[in-house]
C-alpha cells in the first residue's frame, strides 16, 4: 500500500493503525507512507505501522527500488526505514 500522510478526513498513520488492528497476523501487505515532512510523523511510527517513510517529492527510481525491496523481503514491518 502506498499512502499519503495528508489525506482528506484521515491521516495516513491513522489509516495504517486501523489496518494494523484489522489485519490478521498471517496476512501481510507492505505499507509505504508518503509525506512532505517526515519530522511530523516521527521515525518511531515506521517499525510498527509501515515499512518505510518516503519523503516527497518522490524519486520514481527510488520508489521502484523500495517497492522491489519490500517484495523481496516479504514486507515485514520495519524491514527498512530508510527515507527516499
Amino acid at each position: 500500500i502506498l499512502i499519503d500522510q495528508n489525506m482528506e478526513g484521515m491521516k495516513g498513520v491513522d489509516f495504517l493503525q486501523q489496518k494494523k488492528e484489522m489485519q490478521n497476523e498471517s496476512s501481510s501487505c507492505p505499507s509505504l507512507l508518503m509525506t512532505g515532512n517526515s519530522y511530523d510523523i516521527g521515525q518511531d511510527v515506521c517499525p510498527g505501522l509501515c515499512q518505510e517513510i518516503l519523503e516527497k517529492p518522490l524519486d520514481l527510481e527510488g520508489l521502484v527500488q523500495k517497492i522491489n525491496r519490500q517484495y523481496q523481503t516479504g514486507g515485514s514491518p520495519g524491514a527498512s526505514s530508510a527515507q527516499a
